[in-house]
Parts: structure tokens; sequence; C-alpha cells
């Protein structure tokens, strides 16, 4: 029996991911500059997940290359604002779902994003539908770590084989199937909700 439903965040509860992010930064300074702020990103891409990291100080790290070429902190901020967008339908689909289930949230996020997210008053309606709410840079956990799963089954108070997690990316899907929980790949919001009636999920 379900008794949990977990989302993803970038890519199923957003329409985009934080690569689409680091495709608008990358447009938004020259190619040299680019090459810059790719080499760091990966360098540093697990500590700014698990929040050992900033985004501010891995900007503060490479400015000094930029010089004033440009303002990375402030670039970064703009093109998240300009590539992030909720997915309404999905959204509304877990506010259905909340009315039978236990409804949570794990998501691979640095800070400055949840920090822009938390400004928006409609970005709070949002996180006010998912309990518990794991996020990477928070918890120092992230997908797909078996710990940040089993956190959210303690959270929850709930089986392994009593949750269905939803990602878009299939290596996510991995270590929490080896835990016994029910997966769903998200592709579109019409098959979300054909492959969770499948699982016996009630809308």
């Amino acid at each position: 029996m379900i008794r949990s439903i977990i989302f993803d965040r970038g890519g199923v509860l957003l329409h985009k991911t934080a690569e689409s992010i680091d495709e608008q930064i990358i447009e938004r300074v020259r190619e040299q500059f680019s090459r810059v702020f790719k080499r760091a990103k990966e360098t540093h891409k697990v500590d700014l997940l698990k929040g050992k990291i900033s985004v501010e100080k891995l900007c503060g790290t490479i400015q000094e290359e930029f010089k004033n070429h440009f303002n990375l902190i402030k670039e970064w901020k703009g093109a998240y604002i300009e590539t992030m967008s909720m997915n309404k339908e999905v959204f509304q689909l877990a506010k259905r779902l909340k009315k039978r289930y236990k409804i949570a949230l794990i998501s691979n996020v640095p800070d400055l994003h949840v920090k822009i997210e938390r400004r928006k008053t409609s970005y709070k309606r949002v996180y006010a539908c998912f309990n518990p709410i794991l996020l990477s840079c928070e918890v120092g956990l992230m997908k797909p770590e078996v710990q940040i799963f089993r956190q959210a089954l303690y959270s929850l108070r709930s089986k392994a084989e009593e949750c269905i997690f939803i990602d878009d990316r299939k290596e996510h899907l991995i270590t929490p199937k080896r835990l016994g929980f029910r997966t769903v790949q998200f592709k579109t919001v019409s098959q979300l909700i054909a492959a969770l009636k499948a699982k016996g999920v009630k809308l």
C-alpha cells in the first residue's frame, strides 16, 4: 500500500534543471570566461550541492579571473530567475495527492537557488505542500546516496515499499529502487499520472 510520494525538484516540480542555469550563465559571459566557470563548477560540484561551499564563496574564488568584466554572482542570480519556472501542473498534482498521501521533496540544489525561491511568495506556497523537504545543501546529503533516501523514510515514518520516488533522471532512481521504493522516471504530467495510477495511487 502506498503511503508516501516523493518528488524531485528540478526537471519535475520545476520545468528546467541546474544544467539549464549553467548554460544560461555561459551565454552571459564571454567564451574565455565560460571555461573558467565550467572548470570551477565541476571541481566544486559535490561541495556546492552538499552545502560545504556556498555559491557566493565559489563565485568569490573565481571572480578575480573575471576581473571587472562580469559580476558572476549577479549573472548567476539573473540566470536562475530567467531560466527556472514552476511546473504548475505537477504542483497541482502534488496538492491533489496530499489529500490522501504524505508528500515529500528531495533535491540536489545549491544554497543560492533555495534562497531565491524562499523569497518568492509563490514558492513559499509550494514548499508548504511538502514535508519533509530534503535539500542537499541543507542536509549535507545528495542523490543518489543511500543516506538521503533513508532520511526520507525516517522522516516520513514509511517503509521503502510504501513509497514512490519521482525523478527525471534515470540514474537517481537506481538507489531508491534497490532500497525497495517504487520509482517513476518523469517525462510528462500525463505520463506521470498514468504511472502513478498503474502503481495503485488514487487521484
